[in-house]
């Protein structure tokens, strides 16, 4: 099996330089009801492959960190009091989101970000109130948001923002909203 890392009194991980958590297909990483934020003199990178991401919070506040998640799976995990606001380059690729806070990317110009290839399962509001939904995107430059399946009760899942300047790709993602399919919305 792989590494549990699970909540022992305080339950964050603070990230100074870099994270990187690469497990693999027979041995995942879990980090279990812990909270993973960067620091206030600000990280550089974080890694998470084949990691399982249950409760708990990540990077719950504005993120100028890059980010790379491939293969990983999030149960209810925080994004509160903030979303997760990537102000980086970020790629979430192959992961599984059930009843996680939204992804934000914003406030970069100059930033990639790639949402391909994931599954985001919506069934409640896990968090009482505030937002919920998947993705809110705005004042980005180059955007991949293709080939991902969304099911959810919930809306709106995908914001746009008020500065669409850049060059967005929204290509190839399947809907099933409050039980209506709906393709290449």
């Amino acid at each position: 099996e792989g590494v549990e890392i699970t909540r022992n009194g305080d339950h964050i991980i603070e990230v100074f330089g870099s994270l990187i958590a690469r497990g693999n297909k027979n041995s995942r990483i879990t980090f279990d009801d812990i909270e993973i934020r960067q620091s206030q003199g600000g990280g550089k990178y974080v890694e998470l492959k084949y990691v399982d991401f249950i409760y708990g919070k990540f990077l719950s506040y504005f993120v100028k960190i890059d980010i790379s998640v491939t293969d990983s799976r999030f149960l209810s995990v925080s994004t509160f009091p903030f979303n997760l606001r990537v102000l980086s380059n970020a790629d979430f690729i192959r992961n599984v989101f059930i009843n996680m806070g939204p992804i934000e990317v914003s406030h970069s110009s100059e930033s990639t970000v790639n949402i391909i290839n994931n599954y985001f399962f919506v069934n409640r509001n896990p968090f009482g109130s505030g937002n919920i939904g998947i993705a809110y995107l705005n004042s980005i430059r180059n955007l991949k948001f293709e080939k991902n399946s969304i099911v959810s009760s919930y809306s709106p899942l995908l914001s746009l923002g008020d500065d669409r300047a850049g060059k967005f790709n929204l290509d190839e993602n399947y809907w099933v909203l409050d039980g209506v399919e709906l393709t290449d919305v």
